[in-house]
């Protein structure tokens, strides 16, 4: 999940990954009624309260979600949000002893690190020092 931040606005892009394709599935058709209905009941109130902005898409066992304004650009930002993610085996082997914990957590540390990059520079957020936060 990655939250950007604007001012008062916030884009959330978010993966969640299922067991099976079927519960996916499910989750997505489940999920899109949810934003659309929270949108529908917000819709009559002001700029800051009103319908916000939001799209989502299941591939595989997977879900993305987009909500906020970043959702606008939903149709170009989910393909390099997809080819940007890489998500792990949910069941995975216990670990070998080749394996380090210090190569997996580098390799999610430089992953996310790419993502925020990509998707602040994508949409116009700019950097930060501290990649946690936004302006």
């Amino acid at each position: 999940m990655v939250v950007l931040n604007r001012g008062k606005q916030q884009t959330v892009i978010w993966i969640v990954a299922f067991t099976d394709e079927q519960g996916a599935s499910l989750f997505a058709d489940f999920y899109r009624k949810v934003l659309d209905n929270a949108d529908a009941a917000q819709s009559g109130g002001d700029e800051d309260s009103g319908p916000i902005a939001h799209d989502l898409q299941a591939m595989g066992n997977k879900v993305l979600v987009i909500a906020g304004p970043g959702a606008s650009q939903f149709q170009a930002l989910a393909p390099a949000v997809w080819q940007a993610s890489q998500v792990s085996d949910l069941n995975p082997p216990p670990p070998s002893a080749v394996d380090s914990d210090d190569d997996q957590g580098n390799s999610v540390t430089r992953a996310v690190e790419y993502i925020r990059g990509f998707i602040g520079d994508w949409l116009g957020y700019g950097k930060s020092p501290d990649p946690l936060k936004y302006n």
